[in-house]
């Protein structure tokens, strides 16, 4: 997800937002209660380094985290030295949510649906990604703001998402910067349809006629 971003985005500065449970003392496993708490994610996918690397870097990134998981939130947006805006997030626009136990049904289809019923009419970010484990299969759902994304947007950015983990997972030695979004056809089209402005004007008129 943070190498998805990374492309997307030309910024290797990644900060992804993830809600955790905060229950880690098992005093507390049966205490009814809202203990979620959000943690802010910061990664650096570079270009030149490798998958491996960064999954170690982005591991042990997160199991710090995890350590604080119990620091409240809104006291570190105290802390943090930005301008507030009160109509986006303070730290993260994008999250990341894993959901290792739903009741989410797994139709065992492995194409990207449109699935506008899912009982959520408001996005509270950008972009979310949801995971819910189905062993021995996961599903994703992505959550997004209708104003910023179009449906089939969505639907490219999950199918550069399939395409990402299918690179990576085949060959995790590789740098970073040679992972690819786009298959060969739709980079074809980017450089060479999208990006041809060649045409034809009268050469002894000015630029203003």
């Amino acid at each position: 997800y943070n190498i998805v971003l990374s492309k997307l985005g030309g910024s290797e500065d990644i900060v992804v937002g993830s809600p955790v449970a905060a229950r880690r003392h098992a005093d507390l496993q049966r205490i009814v209660g809202m203990f979620v708490n959000t943690l802010a994610f910061r990664n650096f996918p570079t270009g030149t380094e490798t998958v491996t690397g960064f999954l170690k870097n982005l591991k042990e990134n997160t199991l710090s985290a995890y350590e604080n998981q119990e620091y409240p939130f809104e006291e570190l947006v105290e802390h943090v030295a930005i301008k507030r805006d009160i109509g986006r997030s303070p730290l993260f626009d994008v999250m990341f949510s894993y959901q290792n136990q739903s009741d989410f049904s797994d139709t065992g289809d492995d194409d990207i649906q449109e699935d506008n019923d899912f009982g959520l009419p408001v996005s509270k970010f950008d972009m979310t990604l949801i995971v819910f484990e189905s062993r021995p299969r996961f599903l994703f759902h992505w959550e997004y703001c209708t104003a910023l994304f179009k449906p089939q947007t969505i639907k490219r950015f999950a199918t550069y998402f399939k395409r990402t983990v299918s690179q990576l997972t085949n060959n995790p030695n590789q740098l970073i910067k040679n992972i690819h979004l786009m298959d060969q056809a739709e980079q074809k089209t980017v450089l060479d349809s999208l990006n041809n402005t060649q045409c034809d004007y009268p050469k002894e008129k000015t630029i203003l006629d």
